[in-house]
């Protein structure tokens, strides 16, 4: 879901500050929720700012650089592998399990074919 805009943020902590109103009834004028504008004035507490925080891009791949060159690599050498194969040899040379699915998005991004004949 995307984040409020800053200028929102701004207006309902305004809002809040000189008590125009309760917090459900701004919730209700601003349509956004109740648990919005409680976390939004726990952030301005926390931080200063109201306003969202950017995203941190979540969770790293098991794949680094050095991983997905080994992949490219047991690909160039062995073609006739099965993303299940791959897994598995990963997995003795690196140390590192990972699944068929994920091993699906590293020959992805490599841009190689995993379609066999």
């Amino acid at each position: 879901m995307k984040a409020y805009s800053p200028d929102l943020c701004a207006k309902i902590a305004q809002a809040c500050d000189e008590g125009a109103a309760s917090r459900r009834q701004l919730a209700r004028q601003f349509r956004v929720s109740l648990a919005f504008i409680q976390k939004m004035l726990l952030r301005r507490r926390l931080t200063g700012s109201p306003a969202a925080t950017a995203h941190t891009g979540g969770r790293r791949g098991l794949l680094d650089e050095s991983g997905l060159e080994l992949v490219a690599r047991l690909i160039r050498q062995h073609n006739d592998l099965t993303l299940a194969e791959l897994c598995e040899r990963v997995a003795s040379e690196r140390g590192v399990r990972v699944s068929v699915p994920t091993m699906h998005r590293a020959v992805r991004r490599l841009e190689l074919s995993h379609k066999k004949s």
